[in-house]
């Protein structure tokens, strides 16, 4: 267990900041709002802030091949926490691909998946999802269904990769509820991957009216005027989401990519190094920074008269 040791100094790894306490308890209130829908910022910011023993990182050190880390993702399956995330599948020999095969089937025929984020794996992915969608099914067949259970049945069949079912799961959820904005909203992520980005646009504008104190419905309506053109309303929609997460990575990054197309390159290379910042590893937005970069440098070398 020792990889599940975040640090030595919880103090340090959580910083200021207001507690939770019985007569003020913020997290009660607060986490199942962002439960699932955390980010890159907060395993950077655990990381920045670990601190370790030197007897304690040379245990780690020592404890780090493939089969510790097999049985850490056993153990955390059987204690019905994902870690699937750990290993990468194509390492493990036969055998030891065979015991993480029967660690996803019990995980997933026990548990309900949160996300298929958890997974790394494509293979893996669709197999948990298959051992859903028949869950689901098989309870539908004896119980009445709500429109979240047809709403995760949807979600399951987007990760078994049929998205014509997972469509009609999705309008089912809104038949039995038409202001269920999850399904509103996941209608219109699965129009905009098809392509249809009128549909897509339409369906998060509701998803934006149903639910306007949350960034997600304005982000991804932001991230899709923009693929349609529509760099004005993409930068509206973008910024109203950056109002209510402005340390979101990928906000910070289509807004910079917004104002990069609209010809404003200061205001795009800000946005973009502070997406950067938030989130170091997206090659994507050091890209687009780069090409802000030199638009502006020529800009700069232009106006200044410089042969």
């Amino acid at each position: 267990l020792i990889h599940l040791v975040l640090t030595e100094d919880l103090p340090g790894l959580f910083g200021a900041g207001p507690l939770h306490t019985d007569n003020r308890p913020l997290l009660e209130f607060a986490a199942p709002k962002k439960l699932y829908r955390g980010s890159l910022n907060i395993d950077l910011n655990a990381a920045g802030r670990r601190l370790l023993s030197p007897r304690a990182q040379e245990f780690l050190d020592a404890h780090s091949d493939v089969e510790t880390f097999l049985n850490l993702v056993e153990f955390a399956a059987s204690a019905n926490l994902p870690m699937f995330t750990l290993l990468q599948r194509q390492v493990l020999n036969p055998e030891q691909q065979a015991r993480y095969k029967r660690a996803v089937d019990g995980y997933c025929c026990r548990m309900p998946v949160p996300s298929y984020d958890i997974f790394n794996d494509a293979e893996l992915k669709i197999r948990c999802a298959e051992i859903q969608i028949a869950a689901m099914r098989k309870k539908f067949s004896t119980q009445a269904s709500l429109p979240i259970d047809h709403y995760n049945l949807g979600l399951a069949l987007i990760a078994a990769r049929h998205k014509e079912d997972a469509a009609r799961e999705l309008y089912r959820a809104l038949e039995l509820n038409p202001s269920y904005e999850p399904a509103v909203s996941a209608l219109g992520l699965l129009s905009a991957e098809t392509g249809n980005l009128e549909e897509a646009a339409r369906f998060l504008s509701k998803a934006v009216d149903l639910n306007p104190r949350e960034s997600d419905p304005y982000k991804f309506l932001g991230m899709v005027e923009l693929r349609r053109g529509a760099t004005d309303a993409a930068i509206s929609n973008l910024s109203a989401a950056y109002a209510l997460s402005p340390r979101d990575p990928v906000i910070l990054s289509e807004l910079g990519l917004a104002f990069m197309k609209q010809g404003q390159h200061r205001k795009a290379i800000l946005y973009l190094r502070q997406a950067l910042k938030n989130d170091p590893k997206d090659d994507e937005t050091r890209r687009y920074l780069q090409f802000a970069e030199k638009k502006l440098a020529r800009h700069r070398k232009k106006t200044s008269g410089t042969p």
